[in-house]
């Protein structure tokens, strides 16, 4: 049998033997194999001897019990000849390990699933704010997924959940049809080619919005009893008005004989439709009856109706900005009344919302220097000279606002929402990862059967 020179690490032997353990203790011996530097040459144990010198001054060992290396020793020589010690206590000990291991993996599995059930089982916490306020707010914005359409998302305030609702086309408007029923929602939409007027009669994720009527201007009525389109013939062809009646499914086309005059907007009211032509003489309101424009007032440009009355603007616009202003009365007998404190005019900037209560409809604009979301009152109410609430003062370029049954007024600034009621203005918190809102939105009152979806499911 051939021998080599090997070293016990247990009990310091050494020596050459042709065995693989320690005659001594039976520990498996070490192989000595370093390199060719000096003290390889001085014999391949040579490192070990030195090591005990340094360890041990005297040449005398007694050896009382096994030595342990500290871990900062010099290193272990690089090819030893390793024994795997498969003695039954090693084993042991081995299997030992793996059933720790095994178990706190499963602890840790079993404890983040608990987690995860006692989240979702948790109620999620309300906002007080959008509580008291109650019903759903629905609002459009593009949607992900296919960036030519929009999605309309659904906040109930009073659980504070939200859920995806029907997509459609870019909205201009939303606003609600109770002509039509309690939950429906009417639209005008941007086409390509112009305008529709689109109605959504349920508002689930799979539901589409329908569209009655298309033309290059759309209009709704305040309550969606009638909708409106104006298709421009071109040259002097004059244009041709329809209508749709949602409740009949009906609808009527008026060719209209308006020489070279300019269509420059389009107003649907309780009944009645009317149409703002441009010529060189100016600008005239007209009333369509049949196929023809009964004139109602020139100087003035329809931008919104409240009821029977036109909201208005003069054309061209003064100096002080597009001062808004009422049309009362029947094409006979119209009367002009000014928004705002004499020489102090509303300039109007853009119509919000129609009023679904108490408190009448919502502007944009600025009085007495203060720009903010204002409130007409009810035509009904309304003093002379109409004088604008103030209801949210801002100066963001991104606003919308809609109206609850009791007068709150919830209004959306540059994505964030604020419900403001008797002059008191509160913030609002959506749930965790609803969309962030747009300006386009109208409130809804509360289901009697929701089914709004948890804000801890993703959407989709």
């Amino acid at each position: 049998m051939k021998t080599v020179e090997k070293v016990c690490l247990r009990c310091d032997w050494e020596g050459e033997t042709g065995s693989r353990t320690c005659p001594d203790c039976g520990t498996p011996l070490w192989l000595p194999n370093r390199p060719d530097d000096e003290r390889a040459r001085r014999g391949p144990l040579a490192w070990w001897r030195g090591r005990r010198r340094a360890r041990v001054p005297t040449a005398e060992v007694v050896r009382t019990a096994p030595e342990v290396l500290p871990p900062s020793a010099e290193p272990l020589p690089s090819h030893p000849e390793i024994v795997r010690d498969e003695s039954p206590e090693m084993v042991a000990a081995a299997r030992d390990r793996r059933r720790v291991a095994l178990t706190v993996g499963i602890v840790v599995v079993a404890a983040l699933v608990v987690f995860a059930i006692i989240r979702a089982a948790s109620p999620t916490p309300v906002d007080p704010v959008g509580q008291a306020v109650g019903g759903r707010l629905a609002y459009a914005i593009r949607d992900d997924a296919d960036p030519q359409f929009w999605r309309i998302w659904i906040v109930d305030l009073s659980t504070g959940t939200y859920a995806r609702g029907p997509r459609l086309l870019e909205p201009r408007s939303l606003a609600r049809a109770t002509q039509v029923s309690p939950d429906a929602v009417m639209s005008v939409a941007e086409r390509s080619t112009g305008e529709s007027a689109d109605l959504l009669r349920f508002l689930g994720p799979d539901d589409e919005a329908v569209s009655l009527i298309s033309g290059d201007v759309a209009a709704w009525s305040p309550l969606g009893d009638e909708a409106a389109v104006a298709d421009v013939r071109g040259g002097c062809a004059g244009i041709e008005v329809s209508t749709w009646d949602p409740t009949l499914a009906r609808r009527e086309g008026y060719p209209l004989e308006t020489g070279c005059a300019d269509l420059t907007s389009l107003v649907a009211a309780y009944g009645a439709t009317y149409v703002t032509l441009e010529d060189q003489r100016g600008s005239t309101i007209g009333q369509v009856e049949g196929g023809s424009v009964v004139p109602i007032a020139t100087g003035w440009e329809a931008v919104g109706a409240s009821g029977r009355d036109l909201y208005v603007v003069p054309s061209p616009v003064g100096a002080a900005g597009p001062a808004l202003a009422v049309l009362d009365g029947a094409p006979s007998n119209v009367v002009t009344r000014p928004v705002g404190a004499p020489r102090e005019p509303f300039i109007f900037e853009r119509f919000l919302a129609w009023g679904s209560g108490p408190g009448g409809d919502l502007v944009l604009g600025t009085y007495q220097g203060v720009r903010g979301v204002y409130r007409i009152t009810e035509y009904h109410e309304r003093p002379d000279p109409i004088r604008p609430i103030r209801v949210f003062e801002t100066l963001a370029r991104d606003v919308g606002a809609t109206a609850t049954l009791d007068g709150t007024v919830i209004v959306s600034v540059d994505g964030t929402l604020h419900a403001v009621h008797d002059s008191a203005s509160q913030p609002i918190t959506l749930p965790e990862d609803a969309p962030v809102p747009g300006t386009v939105m109208v409130w809804l009152p509360a289901e009697d059967t929701p089914t709004i979806a948890s804000p801890t499911s993703e959407p989709s």
